[in-house]
């Protein structure tokens, strides 16, 4: 589940004092956090996410590990010979 998908979840059901709210009704539909987060430009979404670590200061660990691990991937893909940082020597030579 993407990150900003788990924390919606874990802001939505439960309330300021702590206590879990009651799911959504199947009646009542929601937009998918994915179609409400898509018209919303880089500044918007980076207060919504400082607000909602600020609501809930638990979800700052689990962003923490995300970026991390988010940063990560360009150094993954190259140990795993996906991306070569190195060209080739026959690239060289032509």
């Amino acid at each position: 589940m993407p990150l900003l998908t788990r924390i919606t979840v874990a802001v939505s059901t439960t309330s300021r004092e702590g206590r879990r709210r009651p799911a959504p009704t199947p009646s009542r539909q929601r937009p998918s956090v994915k179609t409400l987060l898509a018209g919303l430009e880089r500044e918007q979404l980076q207060a919504l996410l400082l607000h909602l670590i600020e609501q809930q200061p638990a979800l700052a660990d689990v962003v923490e590990a995300q970026v991390h691990r988010v940063r990560m991937q360009p150094l993954l893909r190259v140990l795993q010979g996906e991306i070569t940082l190195i060209p080739r020597l026959e690239a060289l030579q032509r």
